[in-house]
């Protein structure tokens, strides 16, 4: 069994866009994947876009109110934190019971689980995506934007991992239409960790390449 949490610099960054890249990918090869977007905020049920559905279609599961409940348990209406989230409709997030959902789902081949927002956003009161990742004890893959400002987000996030003794990280640079130079900023970010960095291309917009797939799940 291999498997990883994606996670990243921030909101909109691509998470979803690799995590469902992957697993069209991975099926296409008909290898054995499942993936999970645990906790979810900006809910919407009538948004055929919306992070939950893509993944099961990307997993080429029907859209039913079953498989939601099997890829995301914690769902909150607001686009926030989800503790703001939680907060806003007087619910609350048991911390370990995210941990054993998470840990039960340890049975396929691959699998992949998507968090909300960046490595710091707050789960709960007391516990960060940071935490949550430490407790699965799984790869992490810190999904990164060609913008500017995103050298400094990326060490950031990583130095967050690091410092709480999460070290098995691969950093994927996820190519926007508004970009900084791919390989220059690759550059940059390798004078300052030693994580193995990819370069994902928009030309592999929606089939990754074989070689990308084995970098970025090494």
């Amino acid at each position: 069994m291999s498997a990883y949490f994606i996670t990243a610099t921030g909101t909109d960054i691509g998470k979803t866009y690799l995590t469902t890249l992957l697993c069209r990918s991975l099926k296409a090869a008909e290898k054995d994947v499942h993936a999970l977007k645990p906790i979810i905020s900006g809910w919407d049920e009538n948004d055929p876009t919306n992070d939950t559905f893509e993944i099961l279609r990307s997993l080429n599961l029907p859209i039913n109110q079953e498989n939601i409940e099997n890829i995301s348990p914690w769902r909150f209406k607001e686009p926030l934190s989800p503790d703001m989230a939680a907060r806003m409709e007087n619910r609350t997030i048991n911390f370990a019971e995210v941990i054993e959902f998470c840990n039960t789902q340890k049975k396929h081949d691959f699998l992949l689980i998507e968090g909300v927002g960046g490595v710091m956003v707050p789960v709960t009161n007391q516990h960060t995506i940071a935490d949550l990742i430490k407790e699965i004890d799984i790869k992490t893959i810190v999904v990164t934007g060609s913008y500017l400002g995103a050298i400094s987000h990326t060490l950031t996030a990583i130095n967050s991992l690091n410092n709480i003794g999460i070290n098995q990280i691969s950093i994927v640079i996820n190519e926007l239409e508004k970009e900084v130079d791919l390989d220059q900023m690759k550059t940059s970010l390798q004078n300052h960790t030693q994580h193995p960095i990819i370069i994902l291309e928009r030309k592999e917009r929606y089939t990754l390449l074989e070689n990308t797939i084995k970098e970025i799940l090494a």
